[in-house]
């Protein structure tokens, strides 16, 4: 049976984006059914999400002047 701290931290996940709202539905389901999210389910997580760190992100643009090179 899933604890009451094991559904709040998938909800706090859907609260800070690492995860979307399917996914934390799959999750909680997966809790009250019994079954343990097994590879399948952490398959389908962001990185961030599966390890329950932060990510970092990064955008990169690179700029050239067509005329000079």
């Amino acid at each position: 049976m899933a604890t009451s701290e094991e559904r709040l931290k998938i909800l706090k996940m859907i609260q800070e984006g690492k995860i979307s709202v399917e996914q934390g539905m799959q999750l909680l389901e997966a809790l009250r059914s019994g079954n343990k999210a097994g590879p399948q389910a952490a398959a389908s997580l962001p990185p961030a999400a599966s390890t329950g760190q932060h990510q970092a992100r990064w955008f990169r643009v690179r700029v050239t002047d067509m005329d000079t090179g």
